[in-house]
């Protein structure tokens, strides 16, 4: 376990370490945008996954736990957030009182619970240390406690088991719906003779192919009473990524990609659902990749938890709210 001696205290003038950072999977929020976006994930009702947020002491640019403890502590697929001051003092803005986090504490905004403080732990040592005593405390946190099963009635019993059989076929549907439009797709309406792989199928039949499971997998994921705040925008879709699904660039299978670019299209918050995403940037601390038609660049993994080297998705987003699929590959925020 770590000890406070591993948690030295740096100066502003230390510059953020985007290498421990990276290899924590921390997510930077860099824009006032970024923080709303945040402030909606931890509010959200029906939010099924936790989150951490971590801050700096004053005068640091740094967390005051080390993102790789703390990402050891949750395992990979809980997002964590590292806010700067300014954005932290934002945040504070957005949420309910008692709500905040600063400086150099962490937070860890538990699922479903939204406007009780003590729900969501506030990990603050008031010494300024944040050594060995706030990290067992995390670890306490995410280490569930063995107790007895509650005794449950009949009546109980049946509602549990109600709601389970109701998640099932919820869950069913999911894996079920995109399954079904690729083979009324590809099965009942194939020509005699054609393969189903997609490196056997022409541009053309890909492209078909990729937008129909798109629009299934839209159908399936996002939950019917948010489609009107989230339809499909219109997009198009380059020769190049169309390749590299072609190629599984990543070994991504053509329905992991098109459940992705379902969720972006829409601009659904693709980190209630444990995927990283963000502006591509020529640099850590350059600006978002911009065209000189006014489209900005984006990326978003392809895996839950994925690490900063996984496969994604990169796309061009217009001021119109339409969009260009560019390419799958192994993107890098700096590259």
């Amino acid at each position: 376990m770590a000890s406070g001696s591993e948690f030295p205290q740096r100066s502003r003038s230390d510059p953020i370490d985007w290498s421990e950072i990276a290899q924590a999977d921390c997510t930077v929020p860099e824009t006032p945008q970024d923080v709303e976006q945040l402030a909606k994930s931890i509010l959200h009702r029906k939010r099924d996954f936790w989150i951490v947020v971590l801050t700096a002491r004053r005068l640091e640019t740094m967390p005051a736990v080390s993102p790789m403890v703390v990402r050891e502590i949750v395992g990979p697929t809980v997002p964590v957030i590292f806010l700067r001051s300014l954005l932290a003092t934002h945040l504070a803005t957005l949420l309910p009182p008692k709500l905040l986090v600063y400086g150099g504490a962490l937070r860890v905004y538990r699922p479903e619970v939204t406007e009780d403080p003590f729900g969501h732990p506030l990990l603050y040592d008031p010494t300024g240390e944040y050594g060995e005593e706030i990290v067992d405390w995390l670890g306490r946190i995410f280490t569930p406690s063995v107790t007895r099963p509650p005794k449950l009635t009949a009546e109980e019993r049946v509602v549990v088991l109600e709601e389970e059989l109701d998640r099932a076929n919820r869950m069913r549907e999911r894996e079920v719906g995109p399954l079904r439009a690729r083979y009324e797709r590809l099965v009942l309406g194939a020509e005699p003779g054609r393969g189903s792989a997609p490196w056997r199928r022409s541009g053309r039949q890909l492209g078909e192919e990729l937008r129909g499971l798109i629009e299934a997998q839209w159908a399936s994921w996002v939950p019917e009473s948010e489609r009107r705040t989230h339809p499909l925008r219109q997009y198009t879709v380059t020769g190049r990524f169309l390749e590299d699904v072609r190629g599984r660039v990543g070994d991504s299978t053509i329905d992991q990609v098109a459940w992705v670019c379902a969720l972006v299209l829409c601009r659904f918050d693709t980190r209630r659902l444990g995927l990283g995403a963000g502006p591509l940037r020529p640099s850590p601390d350059g600006a978002q990749l911009t065209r000189e038609d006014g489209a900005r660049a984006w990326w978003c993994n392809l895996r839950r938890g994925a690490k900063r080297t996984g496969p994604r998705i990169v796309y061009w987003a217009f001021d119109d709210g339409t969009a260009e699929l560019l390419a799958v590959g192994f993107p890098k925020e700096s590259s």
